[in-house]
């Protein structure tokens, strides 16, 4: 009851608190030239040789758009799963579709919903949420960063295998494909990029590079709990292999053998954030088109800090931007200029009839 006074009590106070926000046009002499993908990298993950089925099931039926659970299969396993809402407002077939990456990877969608609820549907455009499996800032055990990697090159494969089972659609445009990410969901969106560059559409919201730096400086519970959980392991794994030597070297002083186990530690938890680097947003922005892309900035964020979104910016060609006097999760009072930045960037990038 508590948490639902207090999200309409954020809904009433939003037209009186909106935040205020800047917009950056894109300006074609202001950037650098986006490089070409490598092969290799493109080789590098690949869904081809994959024998997928897809189920589809229709859930729901609103105003605007009727919402479908979408089943990925590979050996009788669900290994991706979306949620497709089919706009009712669509003028004609073949329509344009945007691929979505929530707030957060799982099964927290709020985000995600908002998008292709009030926003896409209604101008006509198909949304589909790719949800991704697994929990990524698991706490027991702590996931180990290696396995961002990992998770990263997942998501790459659920987005191919969404596009494969779009593509069998005929009322699909195949070339009015677009994707949306909101923070960690847009470090997904932009490490997607070399594989989308064919897309119509990139609009990464809240979204910053640099991920050893972020996951060393949020204040976001989840990520602050897993990096406590992480560096407890880290300290545990020093103890039980070098009790012995360190037991010696601070005879009859414990609070300096502590010390001394939880800066080793930490040294060895930064160590393991620096080897995410070759799949952190900053090398995938240089594949970016400035003109197909749009971003949202947030000015105020300690989430996932404003100095690395800034930072992604001006690596992905400076795209046309909306910046907001905002922190992370304060953005939802500038709703209203968010939906209006978005509604105008998909009927930029689309080609859509703006009456």
């Amino acid at each position: 009851m508590l948490k639902v006074i207090k999200y309409l009590f954020l809904v009433l106070l939003m037209p009186l608190a909106g935040c205020t926000t800047t917009r950056y046009n894109y300006d074609p002499t202001n950037t650098i030239r986006t490089q070409s993908v490598p092969r290799e990298l493109l080789q590098s993950i690949t869904i081809e040789k994959e024998t997928l089925r897809f189920e589809e099931k229709k859930i729901a039926s609103e105003c605007d758009y009727d919402l479908y659970d979408v089943s990925i299969f590979k050996d009788n396993t669900v290994i991706t799963s979306l949620r497709w809402y089919r706009s009712k407002r669509a003028k004609k077939n073949p329509r344009p579709v945007d691929f979505i990456w929530p707030i957060l990877a799982g099964k927290k969608m709020i985000v995600a919903n908002l998008y292709a609820a009030n926003i896409f549907a209604p101008i006509g455009v198909d949304s589909i949420i790719i949800r991704q499996n697994g929990k990524l800032f698991k706490t027991n055990p702590p996931r180990m960063p290696k396995d961002f990697i990992d998770f990263n090159q997942e998501t790459v494969r659920s987005l191919l295998r969404a596009r494969r089972w779009a593509e069998q659609k005929s009322f699909f445009d195949k070339k009015r494909f677009g994707i949306t990410g909101t923070s960690y969901g847009g470090i997904l969106a932009t490490v997607c990029i070399p594989f989308t560059r064919d897309f119509a559409s990139h609009k990464i919201i809240m979204a910053g590079g640099g991920i050893p730096e972020i996951l060393n400086s949020s204040v976001e519970v989840r990520v602050v709990r897993w990096r406590k959980a992480l560096l407890q392991q880290i300290a545990q794994k020093i103890r039980d292999e070098r009790t012995p030597q360190l037991q010696a070297d601070y005879y009859n002083n414990l609070d300096a053998y502590e010390k001394k186990i939880t800066e080793d530690a930490f040294v060895e938890m930064q160590e393991r954030f620096q080897k995410i680097e070759k799949w952190d947003p900053f090398h995938f922005a240089q594949y970016a088109e400035p003109e197909t892309t749009a971003m949202i900035v947030t000015l105020c964020d300690n989430h996932v800090p404003s100095a690395n979104q800034k930072r992604l910016w001006k690596k992905l060609g400076r795209p046309e931007t909306l910046f907001v006097n905002s922190g992370h999760f304060t953005l939802a009072l500038a709703y209203f200029q968010v939906k209006s930045f978005l509604k105008e960037m998909a009927t930029k990038h689309y080609g859509l009839d703006r009456s």
